[in-house]
Order: structure tokens, then C-alpha cells, then sequence
């Protein structure tokens, strides 16, 4: 009885669609079909680490890496990623990767110019770590935007401890 009201409560099912809305956001993060364009924004993004450049780099550069804490699975074919959540799967190309700086990808099915990017940013006076994340987005889902990567980036966090 508690069971079947509590599945019909707006506070359950509130709880359900947080709980998935980190898989849900990655099922489709290209163009969304509607009859008018929608007009698309640059989303710039920094987190603050307590890791090595190097650690951080390896989570946002390889396939294991971005499974944990990223996609449920990673493949690479050459330069070629496929990122699968929720059994769908979505294509990029690898466009930069420079060892412990940053990576760019361009998801297949995204405008030309837009590419989604984690670069990691050492501070020279503290040495403070930081991943700085840009990303496009239709306008008026910013918020939406910032709330998944930051669900994603604390998922990071708690994976490697920082």
C-alpha cells in the first residue's frame, strides 16, 4: 500500500527523474528537431580540483576515464568516439588532444564550430587545479546545461577523490 502510493507521489517521481537526469541528458546532446532553429549559446564552465594535472588528464582523455564518470561506455574506432548511455549511442570525432592540457570532440551530428572541450588549467601562483568545460547549448538551457555538468563533474569528483 505505502509502496503503490509512494510510486504515484509527485515527490517519488521527482526523486526518479533526478536520479536518471544525468543518463538522460547525453541520450540526445545534439540539435533538437523543431521547426525554427533555435538560436545557440557557448556554455563555459570551471571547476576547481584537488588532484594532479595528470590524474584529472586521464579521466577526461581515455575511454575508461570518461566511463566513470561521464558515459555507462566508451569506444574508440581511430579517432572516431562512440559514448552509449541508457542502450543509445552518440558518435564524436576527436578534433584535439594535447597530453595534459585539454580534448575537444565534435559530436557528428552537431553544427560546424561547435565541439564540446575539457581543459585542464593550472594556476601558477597556487597550483590549484581547475577543468575548464566549454560547450554549446540552444539558448534558454543553460541551466539545464549547468546542472548536468555539474552532476557529471561531482560524479568526477567522488571517483578520484578530489
Amino acid at each position: 500500500m505505502i509502496q503503490k502510493h509512494l510510486h504515484k507521489s509527485l515527490f517519488f517521481r521527482t526523486l526518479v527523474f533526478l536520479a536518471g537526469y544525468h543518463k538522460q541528458r547525453w541520450v540526445r546532446p545534439g540539435l533538437r528537431k523543431s521547426k525554427r532553429m533555435a538560436q545557440r549559446v557557448t556554455l563555459k564552465l570551471e571547476y576547481l580540483f584537488h588532484c594532479s594535472p595528470k590524474l584529472l588528464f586521464k579521466q577526461i582523455s581515455t575511454p575508461s576515464g570518461l566511463e566513470t564518470w561521464f558515459a555507462d561506455r566508451v569506444n574508440v574506432h581511430g579517432g572516431d568516439f562512440e559514448f552509449v548511455w541508457n542502450q543509445s549511442s552518440n558518435r564524436a570525432d576527436l578534433l584535439e588532444n594535447k597530453n595534459n592540457s585539454h580534448v575537444r570532440f565534435r559530436w557528428k551530428d552537431s553544427p560546424t564550430g561547435e565541439f564540446f572541450e575539457l581543459r585542464i588549467k593550472v594556476d601558477e601562483l597556487t597550483s590549484d587545479v581547475s577543468i575548464l568545460i566549454t560547450d554549446f547549448c540552444e539558448s534558454g538551457e543553460e541551466d539545464e546545461n549547468r546542472m548536468l555538468w555539474n552532476q557529471s563533474v561531482n560524479t568526477l569528483r567522488s571517483r578520484i577523490g578530489a
